[in-house]
């Protein structure tokens, strides 16, 4: 047999002061739904066609404030890495230790910052994880250029045809 209507042992001018300084609309409908059910007793039907909440989530609101108090209504922030393999702190300290053969002037493969990455984390993660950690920390790929930015446009070929290679294979041709 179920227990009824549970009664929510809360001040209702407690309520309204939390209820008029809510951070959002949905916090704000949370903090109303208790107020109408402490201050004016109203059932869960009329608080949601106020409320626009739906009665089961106004039911699992009570729930939570009757069991764990008016502060387990507030929003939170859901933001933040959740899954990760390391900290960000533990990522700088791992690439603070590739960067010293960076800064020299060395080449950093991804090959080994992958084993590198794997060592610490004791388990085998893709290859692409480790260019997500250089993207995830501003390291860049830095490859030569193609060309010399101050090279002139028609030199190239005017050399491939009067150079001395092109000299020489003209007078083979005679």
């Amino acid at each position: 047999m179920s227990r009824g209507y549970q009664s929510l042992e809360i001040e209702a001018e407690e309520v309204r002061l939390l209820m008029n300084g809510s951070k959002n609309k949905e916090e704000f409908r949370r903090y109303q739904s208790v107020y109408l059910r402490v201050a004016e007793k109203m059932p869960t039907s009329l608080i949601a066609k106020i409320t626009g909440l739906s009665k089961s989530h106004i039911h699992s609101v009570h729930s939570l404030c009757r069991t764990k108090g008016l502060a387990s209504l507030s929003s939170s922030s859901k933001g933040g890495r959740r899954r990760s393999y390391l900290s960000m702190e533990e990522e700088k300290a791992l690439l603070s230790e590739i960067e010293k053969t960076a800064v020299k002037g060395g080449v950093v493969e991804i090959g080994k910052v992958h084993k590198l990455f794997e060592e610490k984390v004791g388990t085998s993660v893709a290859r692409y994880t480790a260019y997500r950690l250089l993207h995830r920390h501003g390291w860049r790929k830095v490859a030569p250029r193609p060309y010399h930015p101050k090279q002139k446009a028609g030199t190239e070929l005017t050399f491939k045809k009067t150079g001395r290679l092109w000299s020489k294979m003209q007078k083979q041709e005679l």
